[in-house]
């Protein structure tokens, strides 16, 4: 092959930043690879986080969440020309310290600083901060178009926020998603930033995720003509499972659930499945299963809490009370299960035998586990699992190589 693929990652949150570094250090470190080019790359990183730092400079400035986008900046980031500009740009000022800063990180505050410089023109922040960095690859977002990600839930609730949709209280699954508009709407619908559509159809590999199914993948596709534009695209598509499920979105999905609640969400056409079939050690899995127990056992606290509020406002509410009292008893005795056969609740997704996945939908399983150190807010530090960069990069490229060769 005498000119680089054009590739197109889609996703989100901690998964995609790992992508995106894997293939810088492909390049890097396989001198004279020719199929995989940093200048061919084009991110499209989800734009609805409203969670944490981001979500306090969305609600502040009304402008678009840059934590997404900072993590990918800095997975792209040459950090050998500008050590000090990468550390700086990551740094995270701590919950104890002054409150108007705590909590928030450098990077974000510099892209909101950059997108005020330009009157607000996001396309300008982030030509500048490629400059800066440096970064060779495009970085677009889904749209420009200030939006609240919604999830309507079986029961017919609607969740608003991409941070409440994991941390809810009513735990029925999720039946679809949509965007609604944060503010006045500047136009109907979400058009997609400029440049998106043209990265699609002419790509030749289109990955989506590592990252949230619900939250940081399905959402690109609510965009007006992103769905259609990939399931044109004659690009072969790749998902890239997520390592462990989530509460909230994906408990118990195999690999074949999250293949299909994708297709049939987003309206396309799988070419292929890259997952991992190395287990994680026990230490980290129980500490998944104890944190995955402690989430569920918050959230359904707080639901009593709440309907035992309510209840001690107006004798009318006591009905309900009594419903939630039910409803969390169920839940305790549940998860009093779980304390009591470690080992029992599921949460790595590793590939089964008996699986059925989505017909013409190729599966390639291998290690991709990195075991890493991450920084907590309260300025502590704790291990989890995360897809080891180089190893999905060489994944994704020995993928395509042997369906070049078929």
């Amino acid at each position: 092959m005498n000119t680089p693929l054009n590739i197109v990652c889609m996703g989100g949150g901690t998964g995609l930043p790992q992508l995106l570094m894997g293939l810088k250090l492909l390049c890097r470190e396989l001198s004279g690879l020719e199929m995989v080019a940093l200048d061919h790359i084009s991110v499209i990183v989800t734009a609805f986080d409203d969670g944490g730092s981001s979500g306090r400079i969305v609600e502040a400035y009304q402008t678009l969440p840059p934590g997404d986008l900072r993590n990918c900046l800095l997975a792209l980031a040459d950090e050998r020309l500008e050590p000090l500009m990468t550390r700086f740009f990551n740094h995270r000022f701590r919950e104890d310290e002054h409150e108007a800063l705590a909590g928030h990180s450098v990077g974000n505050l510099l892209l909101l600083t950059l997108s005020q410089i330009y009157g607000g023109d996001i396309r300008k922040a982030l030509l500048a901060i490629r400059q800066i960095l440096p970064i060779q690859s495009t970085i677009l977002f889904p749209t420009l178009s200030p939006a609240v990600l919604c999830a309507r839930l079986t029961n017919g609730t609607v969740v608003r926020g991409e941070s409440r949709i994991a941390e809810r209280e009513d735990r029925a699954p999720i039946a679809e998603l949509f965007l609604e508009h944060r503010g006045t709407p500047t136009s109907p619908g979400f058009p997609p930033m400029e440049g998106v559509l043209e990265a699609i159809e002419a790509a030749d590999v289109i990955t989506l995720g590592p990252g949230s199914l619900y939250t940081s993948i399905l959402p690109h596709f609510l965009v007006d003509g992103i769905s259609e534009a990939v399931r044109r695209s004659k690009a072969l598509k790749i998902y890239l499972c997520n390592l462990m499920t989530e509460v909230g979105e994906t408990d118990g999905y195999r690999i074949s659930d999250h293949l299909r609640h994708l297709e049939r969400n987003a309206g396309i056409q799988l070419g292929a499945v890259i997952a991992n079939d190395t287990p994680v050690n026990e230490v980290l899995r129980l500490a998944y299963e104890r944190e995955r127990a402690q989430l569920q056992f918050r959230t359904t606290c707080r639901a009593l809490e709440r309907a035992f509020e309510r209840a001690l406002e107006a004798p009318a509410q006591v009905p309900e009370f009594k419903h939630q009292i039910e409803h969390a008893a169920t839940h305790f005795n549940a998860l009093a299960d779980q304390l009591r056969h470690p080992g029992s609740s599921f949460v790595q997704v590793l590939p089964a035998a008996s699986e059925q996945l989505p017909e013409g939908v190729k599966i390639i399983t291998t290690d991709l586990l990195a075991d890493v150190e991450v920084a907590e807010k309260d300025g502590g530090t704790k291990r989890v699992i995360r897809h080891d960069p180089l190893k999905l990069a060489l994944a994704i490229l020995d993928l395509v190589q042997s369906e070049g060769s078929a």
